[in-house]
């Protein structure tokens, strides 16, 4: 008996660090990406080893929002980019649009401190890119 308490007890503080430690909110960055001589621009550091495993080598951050976890429909203006946020770190839904165009409509469980990149979207000389990062 003392011994189930005692486990019942244990799965609980975890559960509750494992609360404790989910993310409050998320950076999104919207960063150019382009092939040429390697650079990380300022801003960048933390999310530098997601950018250099996509096929770009030079990236440019162009704006950053943050928005509060969960989410409820909070619109961010990140240059020509809206994107919409909704739900939950473990359940966020994310749409992007161009003006008044779609690009994009997701859904990422997103780990804290694990940088998640989306789009790819065409861009003069380049491609821009989303990065999330939840913390």
């Amino acid at each position: 008996m003392k011994r189930s308490l005692l486990t019942i007890g244990l799965l609980l503080c975890v559960q509750l660090a494992g609360t404790a430690l989910a993310g409050n909110q998320v950076s999104i960055r919207l960063v150019e990406a382009r092939s040429g001589r390697p650079h990380l621009g300022p801003g960048l550091a933390d999310v530098a080893a997601t950018l250099k495993s996509t096929r770009y080598n030079h990236f440019t951050l162009l704006a950053s929002s943050g928005v509060a976890l969960p989410a409820r429909g909070t619109a961010s203006q990140l240059g020509a980019y809206t994107v919409v946020c909704s739900g939950a770190q473990q359940n966020l839904q994310i749409s992007v649009r161009r003006g008044r165009k779609p690009l994009l409509s997701t859904t990422w469980r997103l780990r804290d401190g694990k940088p998640v990149v989306i789009g790819g979207f065409p861009a003069q000389g380049g491609k821009h890119i989303l990065v999330f990062l939840a913390r």
